[in-house]
């Protein structure tokens, strides 16, 4: 799904979508420690490719199909842009450490890693004042405390919720996180 959402959105913006890694065959959901060593190269060239752009005045547009890919495209989007904001739409916070996952599933601990809350083995933090989750609707205990001692800014789905984010957001230039 992801490659063929880059290819439409390519030829939208009439550009050509590029490709870092490979999916594989048949998805297997493993330990973050497995999986952090497995997309390492994946993950650092999407950081690059961020920055790059970025760097050129860009704007970049990234098609993923694994949240992960914040752990290096987010601080890379803060390094270049400080004043920048995160609106993270998801119905998961993807907020909890390696202290606090049920699951130590990669994907539901990835914002906080991208915040410098754990040791992704990734260089930079987003600032979580910073963050602001919308459409938020399945927090873990242990990441519910985390989002709140953290200062992240939490919305659920409703239309007042969605006007609240766009205050947060405060007129900053904004890295959007859609989770389809």
């Amino acid at each position: 799904g992801a490659r063929a959402l880059a290819e439409a959105l390519g030829e939208r913006l009439g550009v050509e979508a590029r490709l870092v890694g490979s999916p594989p065959e048949a998805p297997a959901r493993q330990d973050y420690v497995d999986d952090l060593r497995d997309s390492r190269g994946c993950l650092l060239e999407a950081g690059g490719q961020v920055d790059d752009a970025l760097a050129a005045g860009e704007i970049p547009v990234l098609v993923a199909g694994h949240c992960p890919i914040c752990l290096t495209t987010l601080p890379r989007t803060i390094a270049r842009r400080p004043d920048a904001r995160v609106l993270w739409l998801d119905a998961h916070a993807d907020f909890n450490t390696p202290e606090t996952t049920p699951s130590r599933f990669l994907g539901g601990m990835c914002l906080s890693g991208a915040c410098g809350l754990w040791d992704s083995g990734f260089e930079g933090a987003v600032p979580t004042e910073r963050v602001v989750l919308a459409g938020i609707r399945d927090l873990d205990e242990g990441e519910q405390r985390l989002v709140e001692r953290a200062g992240v800014r939490v919305g659920g789905s409703s239309t007042a919720t969605a006007a609240r984010a766009v205050a947060a957001l405060e007129g900053a230039p904004v890295f959007v996180h859609l989770d389809l």
